[in-house]
């Protein structure tokens, strides 16, 4: 189902089977079995009011976003909607959190000989945009 506005990962959770989809954290992030919904953010150029009356589950968004609830066969009809730039499914978080702990090298000190949970521990960083320049 080549669409250029659909995020690749949601076409292959759309692609899998349902068996297949829940064995994955990844593919089965957004999807509802119960009422066979995906819950889809979009990116959307204009007035979303069209797109707010054709679907029950909109959530307007800052930015152009907009946060949907819609079976697979309204997500193709979306998909064909000139107002919408970007379909893509939510992440798991368990997936960032790791993609982050990787990058920032946290793993080595999780596990022995340090252990270390950072339970407890509160970090904060404040970023004001200001440029410093530090001489030494």
């Amino acid at each position: 189902m080549e669409n250029g506005k659909i995020e690749n990962l949601l076409e292959l959770a759309l692609d899998t089977t349902e068996s297949m989809r829940e064995q994955s954290e990844n593919l089965s992030a957004g999807y509802d079995k119960t009422d066979n919904r995906w819950e889809i953010v979009v990116r959307y150029s204009g007035d979303i009011q069209t797109i707010e009356e054709e679907f029950d589950y909109v959530t307007k968004l800052l930015g152009g976003y907009a946060v949907l609830r819609v079976t697979q066969a309204q997500l193709m009809q979306l998909a064909e909607n000139p107002q919408i730039e970007y379909i893509e499914k939510p992440k798991a978080l368990s997936f960032a959190v790791y993609e982050g702990k990787l990058a920032s090298c946290i793993n080595p000190v999780q596990r022995a000989p340090y252990n270390l949970t950072g339970r407890g521990i509160l970090v904060g960083i404040v970023d004001s945009g200001e440029r410093v320049i530090l001489l030494l």
